[in-house]
This record gives structure tokens, sequence and C-alpha cells, in this order.
């Protein structure tokens, strides 16, 4: 399940805003992620990371949806999608 069936609860913190005139730093994004773990802990480590960069940087997500460093379904993409949003993150 995606973000939109899960994301109740998780909508009303402030891990779940949507920075539409300035994207926060990486480092932000990476305290989101462990707030949100703490928050869900349900959700897999990849589904939270997919699910607060969608929030935080919807168009780098959906560069990422489907592709092979995708991890919102399997963790073992984590490293790979890790260094592509570092790498890509102030583009």
């Amino acid at each position: 399940m995606g973000c939109k069936k899960n994301c109740a609860r998780f909508s009303t913190t402030k891990t779940n805003r949507r920075y539409e005139d300035e994207k926060p730093a990486y480092t932000t994004f990476l305290h989101l992620v462990i707030e949100a773990r703490a928050e869900h802990p349900e959700w897999r480590v990849g589904q939270t990371l997919f699910n607060i960069l969608h929030q935080l940087a919807p168009d780098l997500a959906e560069e990422i949806r489907g592709a092979a460093i995708d991890p919102f379904y399997q963790d073992s993409r984590i490293p790979k999608f890790l260094e592509y949003i570092k790498k890509n993150w102030e583009e």
C-alpha cells in the first residue's frame, strides 16, 4: 500500500509537509525519515524513504518510481537510492 492509504495520521505531522517554495536540505530529509520510522514502524525502511521523498521532492520521486533504484518494495535498493538522491537533491 502506498502513502495515499497509509498517511492519514502521518499527514497531520510535520513529516508530511510539502515544500513548494524551497526544498529542505538533504539532511532534513534524513531526519524526517527517522521521525516517520518512529511514527510508522509498520512501514519498511524503503517504503518510508520513498514516502518522505514524495512529500518533499515529488518530481525527484517520480523520476525514481518504478526504476531499478526504487526502494518502496525492495529495501535492497536503498544504497543506490540514497546515492542517487544525494547526488540529485539540489538540482
